[in-house]
């Protein structure tokens, strides 16, 4: 009999989109200056009670516009101005984020719609019919509304898709406080079914990531309205002597990204030898077999942001592994979880396996900390080097054999690694990259070619055919340490986990004088004895 062996190749294919900015307004311009002469065109009673500039802008935490330039005073009757995006938008999500700040009692005569989304005329995607942007069309999608609150001390916001009265309306906001407000556009396909939504955060809300539920919406397009054709402008609108309000910070794009963030900061800061479980971790596996216990000192390598603070700790052995959560879970757009790591004995075949990857649990919306879901993403790998003093990185997005290795890196040597997650619009196409530095590397900014990847979610393992593998995380929500081996010897200190890339601090070269009185002899921190006074002795601290 004759043995045939098949075997299958499957090849799969992605499409990936590049996140689009469509819009930055700062209004980083003279206070008085109208925005018409800066970027802005008025759509109605050009010139009459012109949208100008404050002195002085808005603040709200980390968002991304915070404190930049001055701000926009839509606070009169009349003129109503707009400013086009870079391309018109037909499908996917819009975001526009903006502060607001109503910084007045809003009467009656007061309430009305201060900004809303705008398309040119009949909506033909040229940059504006008969190459003007004076012509908004008067359906209004998205209408944010200024209204009334229960006292004098408040006010409320709400919105309606093209309704002139608003559909719902926030609980009560505080005048003279500073909000983030999200307004989110959604084409769906079909007729009469785009959505619009609204998020509101007040100062120390969490707003890293798109909130499940809105504050107000989503509310859908009715056939009196209908589905925007596109849309291509940004416009406030000024409707009252009464309104009241400063505009700030404007930003519109096709993802949600609107603040920098930290999610977690690990420093192992614990006394020597103690269980990881006893500080904010949770075991999900191997609970009581050798746990992961807090190494005696810590990692250090200069200017990385959370160099040598308090201890490290030693994923060293079989066992036990664990997970501490996010103070945010990621949805959408990347995390960056940044360590120090160092290998402290050699690594042969039985000692390689992945020691960190990324954490979803396994009931997403109301997770269970020592419940964790096996499709572990972002497995970073401790693979055998070319000699017994060297030891590769590897990185595979679910895999457990990783696709490719770093270059040979030095058994007892500190480095900085830093692994990304980005979330990609669409089925099977989210990435995972990894970075790798030594010291006296440059990490300022996030180099344009990883080290390692990036490597995207597939259904099948290519080196594993048969091993079928999860796709794209539903949410990125815990660090995790794991133990696979005996002799494994990997200690990791300074975990960091950021939306953003934020892994540098300066050194810092400071002077000062330190006078010391003293009858006797004193020995000085320099190490050396005086006996007279002495305006001369110096001392370098590194």
């Amino acid at each position: 009999m004759k043995n045939v062996l098949l075997f299958c190749s499957l090849v799969f294919t992605s499409l990936t989109f590049a996140q689009v900015t469509y819009l930055t307004e700062n209004f980083d311009i003279p206070a008085g200056a109208p925005l018409t002469s800066h970027g802005w065109y008025a759509h109605s009673a050009a010139g009459n009670n012109a949208v100008s500039a404050t002195n002085g802008g808005l603040t709200w935490n980390d968002y991304y516009l915070s404190g930049i330039g001055n701000a926009a005073a839509v606070v009169n009757d009349n003129e109503d101005v707009n400013r086009p995006f870079a391309s018109a938008v037909s499908s996917g999500s819009l975001y526009t984020s903006f502060m607001v700040n109503v910084d007045a009692p809003i009467p009656a005569t007061g309430e009305g719609v201060f900004l809303h989304m705008g398309f040119y005329g009949s909506g033909t995607t040229a940059a504006a019919p008969n190459g003007s942007f004076t012509n908004i069309s008067t359906a209004f999608r998205g209408r944010t509304f200024l209204l009334q609150g229960s006292n004098a001390a408040t006010f409320r916001l709400g919105l309606s898709f093209n309704a002139t009265s608003a559909t719902g309306t926030s609980a009560d906001l505080n005048i003279g406080q500073t909000y983030l407000v999200v307004l989110k556009y959604t084409f769906i396909a079909g007729t009469n079914n785009d959505q619009v939504s609204m998020f509101i955060f007040a100062e120390g809300d969490l707003a890293s990531y798109e909130p499940a539920t809105p504050a107000l919406g989503p509310f859908t397009s009715t056939a009196s309205a209908g589905d925007a054709p596109e849309l291509r402008a940004i416009c406030l609108r000024q409707y009252s002597n009464d309104q009241n309000a400063i505009v700030d910070g404007i930003m519109v794009k096709d993802h949600w990204d609107i603040k920098k963030s930290t999610l977690l900061v690990e420093n192992f800061d614990y006394p020597s030898g103690s269980p990881l479980t006893d500080h904010g971790w949770f075991a999900h596996s191997g609970p009581n077999t050798n746990p992961i216990l807090v190494n005696n000192t810590g990692l250090v390598l200069a200017e990385y942001a959370a160099n040598a603070v308090g201890r490290a700790a030693a994923a060293v052995n079989t066992g036990q592994d664990i997970n501490r959560p996010t103070s945010e879970y990621a949805t959408s757009g990347s995390v960056y979880a940044s360590f120090l790591m160092q290998v402290s004995g050699p690594i042969t075949t039985n000692e390689e396996g992945f020691f960190f990857h990324f954490g979803t649990y396994g009931n997403v919306a109301n997770p269970v900390f020592t419940t964790l879901s096996s499709a572990f993403r972002g497995r970073t790998h401790v693979r055998q080097g070319s000699d017994s003093d060297k030891f590769r990185l590897g990185l595979s997005f679910n895999a457990n054999i990783p696709p490719t290795e770093s270059a040979d890196m030095n058994i007892g040597e500190t480095y900085l690694v830093v692994v990304k997650y980005e979330f990609v619009p669409g089925t099977l196409n989210d990435k995972v990259s990894l970075y790798a530095f030594a010291s006296g590397d440059d990490f300022t900014t996030e180099p344009l070619t990883p080290t390692l990847g990036p490597t995207t979610a597939t259904p099948i393992d290519p080196l594993d055919p048969m091993s079928p593998l999860a796709g794209d995380a539903p949410s990125i929500q815990a660090a995790v340490l794991r133990q696979y081996a005996a002799n494994q010897n990997v200690i990791v200190d300074g975990i960091v986990m950021r939306n953003h890339w934020d892994v540098f601090v300066p050194c810092v070269t400071a002077q000062g004088v330190d006078e010391i009185s003293s009858c006797d002899p004193i020995v000085w921190i320099d190490g050396n004895t005086y006996n007279a006074s002495n305006n001369t002795a110096t001392h370098l601290i590194v």
